[in-house]
C-alpha cells in the first residue's frame, strides 16, 4: 500500500491526476497508480526549454527521476552528512532540470534508504509464524517491538527501566518476580531528557558504572542533554548504526518529548508518530528492542494504559506493549504521600499484568497483585465518604456479625440506631443502599414467620470498575475484621478517623453511662430465630423486663422476679 501511495504523489508531482482525484484503496489494491506512473514515465518526454543540461543523459522525466534515485543511493553509501544531503540533490535536481522541492527530496532519500534494506514482501501463500511471544522480560518488556513506558514525571520510569537492566546485568533472572529471558542484551541509551550528573548517579546506584565511573557492558553508549541526540532522520540512522553492529540491541529513549524537540512537531499532532515508525523501520531488520519512555496524561489508576499517554493518540498505537505507572493513592494531608505505584501492561502478547512496587534505597520491589490492594483502597475511600447514618449501620452490621456471627436484619438495625417513624422500612432502604456500593450482601432466609432479608459484610468489595469481587459470605463461615491497609509510613489509611467517630457516636447511645435503664436478656439466651429455618424455630422466650442496673429493688408493677 505505501508504494501506491509514492505513486499516487509523484502522479501529483507530474500532474498527470484528474482535478480534485483523491487516494482509493480500491484502486491501490489492484496496482492501478505504479500503472499509471510508468504510463506516464515512459511515453512523456521532457517538456520544450526543460531539456538537461550538458553532460546530462536524461531524455524523459522518468530517466531523469530514476537518475536521481540512483544519485540518493550513492549519497547513502557514501556515508555523506545528513546535512549535506538535501543540497547535493538540490543541486543534482537543477542538472536534471526537476522541478522538486525538499519534502520531496527527503522522500526520495527515504525511498532509498528503505530499498537499501530491501523491499518488504507480502505474506503470500507461506505459512503464518505463529511462535510464542519473544519476551525481554516476560509480561513486561517485547523483544523487537516497541514498548512504550508512561508515568507522571519523577514516578520512576528511567529507574525502573535502568533498574531491571542492572539487575539483569548483574545475573538476576527476574525483575519484580517477572522471568527475564535469556542473557542481558547491550544497551543504547538516548537520554537527553537529563544531564550527564542525573545520568551517572542513578547508573551508579544500578551497578552499570565501574570504579572510575565508566560505562559499563552492557551499556555500549550514552546520550545525555550536554550530547543530544534527535530522532530525526540522523539521529536514527546513527541508532540503526548501533543497531547493526550489537544485534539485539535495547534502546532506551527517555524521553519522547526531548528526543523530538528540534523537529517543529507538538506531540498533540498525529505525525508525531512518523519518526516513530521511521526509527522501527531502521531497527526491524536489526531484531533491536526500543523502549520509549513518554509522560502520561491525567489517567486514573484504573484507567487503560493505552488511554494514559500525554499528546496524539498516535503514539501509543504504535507500541505493541504499553506499561504505565500510577501512583497508588495520594497521602493524607500533612502525612507522608504513599510511595507505592502500579505497574499495569497492555498489549498485543500476552494477559495483562498489574503489579504493586515500589522504589527503595535499595531498588525497586514487588508488594505482589496490585487489583486487591487497589480494591482495598477502594473499599476504604468508599466508606470513608458514606454519609453517617449508613455508616453507622455498616459498623452495626459487622459488630454483630464479628460477636455473634449472625447477619443482620432490618428490624433489628432499626432497633439497634433507634430508627423513628418507619423505621423497618428505613433501616431496610440503608442495608439495600450498602448492599448496591458493593460493602453488604443481602439474601433471604426462613424465619417462623416466613422469609426474611438479612444482611452481612461483604465476602469482597466491588471494584471500580463495577461489580462485586467474591461471592457474598456463609454465616455459618464468618470473616475476620475487614483488613486495614497501612501506608507503608505509617500514616491511618483513608476514612478510618471517620469510622471511628461513628463508632463512638454509636456506641454512647448503645451503651449509655451507668445507672441508665437497659435491654437486659437472659444468659445463655436461644439463638436468633429470625436465621433458622422454620422447623427449627424454638418456642418463644419468656417476656424480657427492665431492671436498673444495680438491681436495688423490683418495679413493684411487675410480677415476682423471674429466675434463670
Amino acid at each position: 500500500m505505501s508504494i501506491e501511495k509514492d505513486a499516487f504523489h509523484r502522479l501529483e508531482l507530474l500532474g498527470a491526476l484528474e482535478p480534485n482525484e483523491v487516494f482509493s484503496p480500491h484502486m491501490a489494491e489492484a496496482g492501478a497508480y505504479t500503472a499509471r506512473v510508468r504510463v506516464v514515465l515512459e511515453e512523456r518526454p521532457l517538456p520544450d526549454g526543460d531539456q538537461p543540461a550538458a553532460g546530462a543523459t536524461a531524455q524523459t522525466v522518468m530517466d531523469a527521476l530514476n537518475a536521481l534515485e540512483r544519485y540518493a543511493a550513492e549519497l547513502l553509501r557514501a556515508d555523506t552528512p545528513h546535512q549535506h544531503r538535501v543540497p547535493h540533490l538540490r543541486v543534482r535536481c537543477r542538472e536534471l532540470n526537476l522541478p522538486l522541492r525538499d519534502p520531496e527530496l527527503k522522500r526520495l532519500l527515504a525511498d532509498a534508504r528503505r530499498q537499501a534494506l530491501g523491499v518488504a514482501e507480502g505474506i503470500g501463500s507461506r505459512p503464518l509464524n505463529l511462535a510464542p511471544v519473544p519476551w525481554l522480560a516476560e509480561g513486561l518488556l517485547m523483544r523487537g517491538c516497541m514498548n512504550l513506558l508512561l508515568g507522571p514525571p519523577k514516578i520512576g520510569k528511567t529507574s525502573l527501566t535502568t533498574g531491571l537492566i542492572g539487575a539483569w546485568a548483574a545475573g538476576s533472572d527476574n525483575y519484580l518476580g517477572l522471568p527475564l529471558i535469556g542473557p542481558c542484551p547491550p544497551v543504547l541509551i538516548v537520554g537527553p531528557d537529563q544531564p550527564e550528573g542525573d545520568w551517572g548517579r542513578l547508573l551508579l546506584s544500578c551497578g552499570l558504572l565501574d570504579a572510575q565511573h565508566r560505562l559499563r557492558p552492557p551499556v555500549i553508549d550514552l546520550f545525555t542533554a550536554g550530547q543530544p541526540l534527535q530522532l530525526d532522520a540522523e539521529g536514527i540512522e546513527r541508532i540503526a548504526t548501533y543497531a547493526a553492529e550489537h544485534k539485539g540491541l535495547l534502546v532506551l529513549i527517555d524521553s519522547l518529548a526531548a528526543v523530538t524537540r528540534t523537529l517543529g512537531i507538538s506531540e498533540n499532532d498525529a505525525e508525531i508518530a512518523s519518526p516513530l515508525m521511521a526509527l522501527l523501520e531502521a531497527l526491524e531488520p536489526h531484531g533491536a528492542t526500543p523502549v520509549l519512555i513518554h509522560h502520561s496524561g491525567k489517567a486514573s489508576i484504573g484507567g487503560s494504559p493505552s488511554l494514559a499517554s500525554r499528546g496524539s493518540s498516535a503514539i501509543p498505537a504504535i507500541a505493541s506493549q504499553t506499561v504505565s505507572l500510577s501512583r497508588l493513592a495520594e497521602g493524607q494531608p500533612g502525612a507522608p504521600p504513599d510511595r507505592r505505584v502500579v505497574v499495569k501492561t497492555e498489549g498485543r502478547g500476552g494477559s495483562p499484568i498489574e503489579l504493586l512496587a515500589e522504589r527503595t534505597d535499595a531498588g525497586w520491589i514487588s508488594h505482589g497483585d496490585a487489583e486487591a490492594v487497589q480494591a482495598e483502597r477502594w473499599r476504604q475511600q468508599e466508606e470513608g465518604r458514606l454519609p453517617d447514618r449508613h455508616g453507622e449501620a455498616l459498623e452495626a452490621v459487622r459488630e454483630r456479625w464479628d460477636t455473634d456471627q449472625l447477619p443482620m436484619d432490618a428490624a433489628t438495625l432499626a432497633e439497634v440506631l433507634e430508627l423513628k417513624g418507619d423505621a423497618v422500612r428505613k433501616a431496610r432502604a440503608l442495608l439495600d443502599s450498602l448492599v448496591r456500593r458493593g460493602l453488604l450482601t443481602s439474601e433471604l432466609r426462613a424465619s417462623r414467620v416466613g422469609r426474611k432479608k438479612v444482611y452481612a459484610p461483604s465476602g469482597g468489595v466491588r471494584s471500580p470498575g463495577g461489580g462485586v469481587s467474591s461471592q457474598p459470605s456463609e454465616p455459618s463461615q464468618p470473616s475476620g475484621p475487614p483488613t486495614v491497609i497501612d501506608s507503608p509510613n505509617g500514616e491511618k489509611p483513608y476514612g478510618e478517623t471517620v469510622r471511628r467517630d461513628r463508632r463512638d457516636r454509636r456506641d454512647r447511645r448503645t451503651h449509655p453511662p451507668k445507672g441508665a435503664e437497659t435491654l437486659r436478656t437472659p444468659a445463655g439466651g436461644p439463638p436468633d430465630p429470625a436465621v433458622l429455618p422454620l422447623e427449627e424455630v424454638p418456642p418463644p422466650s419468656p417476656p424480657v423486663r427492665l431492671v436498673p442496673d444495680d438491681d436495688a429493688e423490683d418495679d413493684p408493677h411487675w410480677g415476682p422476679p423471674r429466675t434463670a
